[in-house]
């Protein structure tokens, strides 16, 4: 681990997936905080960091998110006590990074000491008991979930990792639509699963509000569909 600054009065907070590009902007939302959390960062040394986020983040830990030792080590050095899991997605069915990434913290969670850390993790709308369906574009659904089969099955092994352990009460899982950038409206809409979303993309900074307004708002375990306006 590198570098640690502290600010015991707000919340430490260890995003695993910080490098992809919905971690980069949550990164960004967090360290601009009015609240100053902690904000740590997990990846593995062959990552490029932003130069904004190795001045900003209180400390850079390295290691493998599918290693449940990387975690605890993570845990340990930082006294984080709140988790971001915001990995990307890979369309290839041999990919099994959310999953595996996802037991790993699991694993962290459920052992002694670590019972008060929470969770917010990136899912996709589409995974778990959602399903597809969008709004004036009829059977687009259908042809996304097709094309997206291997991602969504990976999305589907992550939320799974966290309801099977029993840590559905200290978790959020927020399943987004279509992650797109440059075109943020300040306004994300909740829907339920068997709903057809108002829109079919949200963008990455509106998702980052979104994550910072759950945290600083007072998390619930629950699970969320969102789109943009």
């Amino acid at each position: 681990m590198t570098g640690k600054r502290n600010h015991p009065s707000s919340p430490s907070i260890l995003v695993i997936g910080a490098t992809s590009l919905a971690g980069h902007e949550i990164v960004n939302q967090l360290v601009d905080h009015s609240s100053q959390p902690t904000v740590h960062i997990f990846c593995d040394r062959s990552t490029d960091l932003h130069d904004k986020h190795q001045k900003s983040c209180a400390s850079i830990c390295y290691g493998d998110s599918s290693r449940a030792t990387d975690i605890l080590e993570a845990l340990r050095e930082t006294e984080a006590n709140i988790i971001i899991l915001c990995i990307d997605s890979r369309d290839d069915e041999k990919s099994k990074i959310l999953t595996d990434s996802a037991w790993a913290v699991c694993s962290a969670m459920k052992m002694p000491g670590f019972y008060h850390i929470n969770a917010i993790v990136l899912s996709s709308f589409g995974a778990g008991t959602s399903r597809i369906k969008i709004r004036r574009l009829l059977g687009y659904g259908r042809l996304l979930s097709r094309r997206r089969r291997n991602s969504l099955k990976d999305c589907t092994g992550q939320e799974s990792a966290f309801l099977v352990n029993g840590l559905d009460n200290r978790t959020v899982i927020i399943r987004t639509t279509d992650l797109t950038d440059g075109k943020p409206t300040g306004n994300i809409v909740e829907f339920g699963d068997e709903e057809r979303a108002p829109s079919y993309r949200v963008d990455r900074v509106d998702v980052a509000n979104y994550v910072a307004r759950e945290i600083f708002n007072g998390m619930t375990g629950r699970i969320v569909n969102v789109t943009g306006r």
